[in-house]
């Protein structure tokens, strides 16, 4: 992708089997100042998922199972601009309890659904590229966000 990809150190440390996938897609396509457009992450061009693996048994589940079972994952995709961050706090029982918190500076979106697992998710600037990052655990919210400090993922804006 042009830059190194934010990993979550402290599952690593406890033993976790990190993976790095493009999620489906082919070669990553960094996008480009003429275009002005990212390749975005729904298509899977300019997206790579991380992936860890809290036992070999999780490996051989659906994604869905081995959500529940403890696997984690870091997304990152050449993004385009979201609508500026507004603080708010939300229910709803369809999609989950969402807010905004401030991290370090940065405005988080931590949304925790009813299966019990929580997004994290902010636009961060890697060189020349702006990029959507979100985090999945499964862990309730101030855990989630007390992993993300603790890896220190939301580094500076180069």
């Amino acid at each position: 992708m042009g830059f190194e990809v934010p990993r979550l150190s402290v599952l690593r440390e406890a033993g976790q089997v990190e993976l790095v996938s493009t999620t489906g897609g082919g070669e990553l396509v960094t996008p480009t100042r003429s275009s002005g457009q990212a390749g975005g992450s729904s298509g899977g061009r300019g997206s790579v998922t991380v992936l860890y693996i809290p036992d070999a048994e999780v490996l051989q589940l659906p994604f869905e199972e081995a959500q529940i079972r403890g696997l984690s994952t870091v997304e990152v995709g050449y993004g385009n601009p979201w609508p500026p961050a507004q603080p708010e706090t939300m229910r709803s029982e369809a999609s989950g309890d969402a807010t905004m918190v401030d991290v370090r500076g940065w405005h988080v979106g931590v949304q925790h659904s009813r299966q019990g697992r929580t997004r994290l998710a902010w636009q961060q600037r890697y060189g020349a590229v702006k990029c959507n990052v979100a985090v999945y655990l499964p862990y309730p919210p101030l855990p989630a966000v007390e992993l993300l400090v603790r890896c220190d993922v939301l580094a500076a804006d180069d």
